[in-house]
């Protein structure tokens, strides 16, 4: 699937259930995938990180460990602001 199709289901997500999938992926990737500083910034409990990064994954079928999935995702995401 192309990452900025992934974003948009993210995004159309968020819309339907009022949740911040979208922003939870982007801090992610921006904080270098840490949790502690990714919850931190987010001011989220870990736990709840965690939920939202596998509702993520299982929404767009996402490989968080593919350098290539996270650069086009996180690109996706600028061009679709």
């Amino acid at each position: 699937m192309v990452s900025s199709k992934k974003i948009g289901i993210l995004n159309e997500y968020d819309k339907e259930h009022h949740a911040k999938l979208s922003l939870t992926l982007k801090v992610y990737f921006e904080n270098n995938m840490s949790l502690t500083r990714t919850s931190n910034s987010l001011q989220i409990h870990r736990t709840t990180l965690i939920y939202r990064l596998d509702r993520i994954k299982n929404l767009v079928d996402a490989d968080f460990d593919d350098p290539m999935q996270r650069f086009f995702l996180l690109w996706s995401y600028y061009l679709m602001e």
